[in-house]
């Protein structure tokens, strides 16, 4: 039996090259450590607290903007949220681009916001 085989994926030959993530691997790791702490373990009603640091991370957020504590950043410096919005709990922003919630929008939980893809007919991935 003879198996044709087209576009097959070469992960040996895969790189980033071309990708930024956007900040450099220090300011990645602090960000891990903060959100995995400060952030993740404030209590519930503290959105302003949560707001400030993504902010300080390089986050556009807008007023009155309640995010819960399970939500997850992966470069919230390439993440926008326009004013009265919300994002549930356990919300993942995946945010290998730029991902933008407009106002008054509902981000409910257990959601998967995701920017990042691939080439599905490069074999290099």
């Amino acid at each position: 039996m003879e198996v044709q085989m087209k576009n097959i994926v070469k992960l040996i030959e895969y790189n980033q090259e071309g990708y930024s993530r956007g900040r450099n691997g220090l300011i990645i790791l602090l960000w891990w450590i903060v959100q995995g702490t400060l952030f993740k373990y404030s209590i519930h009603n503290m959105y302003r607290w949560r707001a400030f640091l993504i902010r300080i991370f390089g986050a556009k957020i807008g007023k009155e903007v309640k995010i819960r504590s399970s939500a997850k950043f992966t470069y919230p410096w390439k993440v926008s949220i326009d004013d009265y919005s919300w994002v549930g709990d356990n919300v993942q922003f995946y945010s290998l681009d730029e991902i933008y919630i407009g106002s008054n929008c509902v981000i409910s939980q257990e959601s998967y916001l995701c920017t990042g893809s691939h080439n599905i007919k490069d074999p290099h991935f």
